[in-house]
């Protein structure tokens, strides 16, 4: 951060705060209304309801403003400090007609907007008729009564947080916070902006890239035009884009300085695995759909490249068609969904977005392959399973362009974090030979369906837990008295002494109700899910076991209250060949931050270790961690993850060979000090160290492919949803936010 001198001292100060910072009082508001949804009108493709695809250009405008009133009169910098050290978020939020009714007349948070489009405005206006001066109506028509949407500027918006402050005044119930937010308002806001040489393309493929850099100050010097028909152009383009705001973002915060939550988010829209048999639903056609349509239906599903490519050659008929026009306006609606919502993901902190062709898409196939080979019985399937995934390692690699590829070469000071946004798993894409998932931090948040991901993608709360909220943790267990994986973890947990772990509250439960109670009851930060799981192929949902039966977790969103962290030890709660109504998707949608699922169906014994490695590491390792600062949760269980997968290849190497321990221990100790310390080289040294000490024969049965690249139980594993936002800080005697001038910001 700049050192300020003079007058300014006391406002850096403040915003350097860290119990100011997180007041959220501070924080702008931005509403966008629509109807209250039903889900059986949802989007063909992507699962979006009407309300989210009607008002997508809403949130893409909204995506490059002020999250907080200080950002006002912040410059760059500091607000990508801030966002980064999850100090500062934006709250733009979909509500539905009926709930926006419930807190119009909020007297709570002072700086409210509502954002209106030409189908909303109406139901806006008559709604903050009775509270006009608390609300700012922004709109995207023309109206008396609404700030244009394309006029909004921090300077409009400072001025509304006075109006808005002054009429809070007479009845804040926090002392001195009206004079305070005066104090910060009468700042100046930043005039000048930063030209940045590059195109601007205003093309799906770049925008969201485009609205990253507009919100951080930089505006593109020139515009370009893509013209359909060159694929290397869009690959050239979405690169290129994607390096400008890594540039960006460099001169202003150094990564060395400051690495960043993530260093891209890497995406791949997929259609929802509804489709996943012949690729053609008939059933969201119309009746006697004429054969033209047809095609263009199974080319839209099957498109290779950033735009479409038709199998049709009358061009005339499909202009003529209102069902093929109908089609292409449907899935530019989906699109444009999609872009809206990683626009406000990539605008948050300044992070590049790379948008793999949908020619990726290809693999499902083999991923079916690989569901049906892990869910069978013969007895060469392990050997079967590890060809399956070398296959589908090379066809990955052969549907993404070589140089996105480079673009995610790793980096040679730090393991970098990697925001996925796909339903395929990117983490199993091979960069020089090993997966994507341990060369990065990465965590995944699904494309299907759509509103999930699209409330996902704009969610950046940071949930920010004390070192001494891991005392106990939970576990709810499933299984039948005669059941043998029964007592697997408990004889896991059983191999550490007592101090070495947290206090574990295990419940039994036989019936969803009882579950929900186990749940609810518990107020700690994590909760651990021990039974089955099953995945029906024809089935849209993978739901967990509960005494015997299956329980639908989607089911149960609203009487269920989580903790933010949510570790799912059964089979299949994401299945990685039809996920988007799984049990780990449910979790994620009933509120919990982050949710670890599982791909495949995984072996009891490896998977009790794990559990059992995951509380010792809290209890020996996280103490020391967060010594040395703030701990993220992907972070953390990102390095047991490699130090599992590396636990699982040695002993089964000794097993194969007939080696003894000391061979495991010195692969083992070489792991666990590599990764423990945050070196990307791990993975080298690992391999020295086992060259070392297996037999040659080891070695050579991997020629051609990593040793390392391996199908492991923890390669099975997925981290949901926003893991880097869980913070873990050491204890404090008091690191509740309270109000600058006296009270407590929580109330807010």
């Amino acid at each position: 951060m700049k050192s300020p001198e003079g007058a300014a001292s006391r406002r850096i100060e403040r915003f350097l705060s860290r119990q100011y910072l997180l007041d959220p009082r501070f924080r702008f508001w931005y509403l966008v209304p629509h109807p209250d949804q039903d889900l059986r009108h949802a989007s063909a493709l992507q699962l979006y309801t009407p309300g989210i695809l009607d008002t997508a250009n809403v949130f893409a405008a909204a995506a490059h403003w002020p999250a907080d009133i200080r950002e006002l009169s912040a410059d760059a910098e500091d607000v990508l400090v801030h966002r980064v050290l999850g100090h500062l978020d934006r709250r733009l939020l979909p509500v539905e007609f009926s709930a926006f009714e419930h807190i119009v007349n909020d007297r709570v948070r002072p700086f409210l907007c509502v954002l209106s489009t030409a189908d909303t405005h109406e139901f806006v206006s008559r709604s903050i008729a009775p509270f006009r001066g608390a609300w700012l109506h922004i709109s995207t028509e023309s109206i008396a009564d609404a700030l244009p949407i394309d006029a909004v500027t921090p300077a409009r918006l400072r001025d509304h947080a006075r109006q808005a402050i002054r009429q809070f005044a007479p009845e804040c119930p926090y002392p001195g916070f009206a004079e305070m937010v005066e104090r910060i308002l009468s700042e100046p806001v930043p005039a000048a902006r930063t030209p940045l040489e590059g195109l601007e393309y205003r093309h799906g493929l770049t925008i969201a890239n485009e609205i990253a850099l507009r919100a951080f100050g930089f505006d593109l010097q020139q515009q370009a035009t893509l013209v359909p028909n060159d694929p290397e152009a869009y690959v050239r383009a979405s690169i290129e884009s994607a390096r400008l705001v890594q540039r960006a973002r460099e001169s202003l915060v150094s990564s060395e300085r400051l690495p960043p939550a993530n260093r891209l988010i890497l995406t791949a829209l997929s259609p929802a695995w509804s489709l996943r048999k012949t690729e053609l639903d008939r059933a969201k056609l119309p009746p006697g759909t004429p054969p033209e349509a047809l095609s263009v239906w199974r080319d839209v599903l099957r498109q290779e490249f950033h735009f479409f490519r038709g199998s049709t050659a009358n061009v005339e008929a499909l202009a003529q068609s209102e069902v093929v026009q109908g089609i292409f306006a449907a899935r530019a609606r989906e699109q444009q969904a999609y872009v809206a919502s990683l626009s406000v993901h990539a605008a948050h902190d300044l992070t590049p977005v790379l948008r793999l062709e949908p020619r990726v898409n290809r693999v499902r196939d083999h991923l079916r392959d690989i569901g049906r080979c892990s869910r069978g019985s013969g007895k060469h399937r392990v050997f079967k399973l590890q060809k399956l995934i070398a296959r589908l390692s090379d066809q990955l690699a052969s549907q993404v362009h070589p140089d996105y590829l480079k673009l995610l070469s790793p980096a040679s000071r730090r393991i970098d974090g990697l925001s996925l946004v796909s339903d395929l798993p990117l983490e199993w894409l091979p960069i020089g030979g090993l997966p994507l998932g341990l060369l990065f931090n990465t965590s995944r948040i699904p494309v299907n369906p759509g509103n999930l991901s699209f409330g996902q993608l704009l969610d950046h709360r940071t949930h920010e837990l004390r070192q001494s909220q891991f005392r106990e943790v939970l576990i709810v267990r499933s299984f039948g008295a005669a059941d043998p994986l029964r007592g697997v973890l408990e004889k896991s947990l059983g191999a550490f002494l007592p101090e070495e772990l947290p206090k574990v509250r295990l419940v039994d439960v036989d019936t969803p109700e009882q579950f929900i109670r186990a749940v609810n009851e518990y107020s700690g930060p994590i909760m651990i899910f021990d039974g089955h799981g099953s995945h029906d192929p024809e089935d849209e949902t993978s739901p967990i076991i509960i005494g015997g039966q299956p329980m639908d977790v989607w089911r149960y969103r609203k009487e269920l209250r989580l903790p933010p962290i949510v570790l799912l030890s059964a089979c299949d709660t994401l299945p990685l060949d039809g996920a988007h109504g799984s049990s780990a998707v449910g979790f994620l949608n009933a509120g919990a931050t982050t949710v670890l699922g599982t791909l495949l169906p995984i072996d009891a014994h490896p998977a009790g270790s794990f559990i059992a490695r995951l509380l010792y590491r809290i209890v020996k390792l996280l103490p020391l961690a967060v010594k040395l600062g703030r701990v993220d949760w992907r972070e953390f269980l990102a390095g047991l993850l490699r130090m599992h997968h590396v636990s699982e290849i040695t002993h089964a190497a000794l097993v194969r060979f007939g080696l003894d321990e000391h061979a495991f221990d010195a692969v083992q100790l070489t792991a666990n000090l590599t990764i423990n310390h945050g070196d990307p080289a791990w993975h080298q040294a690992v391999l020295e160290q086992m060259r070392r000490v297996f037999p040659a024969p080891w070695y050579a049965a991997h020629a051609g492919r990593h040793p390392l690249h391996q199908l492991t139980d923890a390669m099975k594993y997925v981290q949901l949803g926003h893991p880097e936002r869980v913070q873990i800080v050491a204890d404090a005697p008091d690191i509740t936010p309270q109000d600058p001038a006296g009270g407590n910001a929580e109330r807010a």
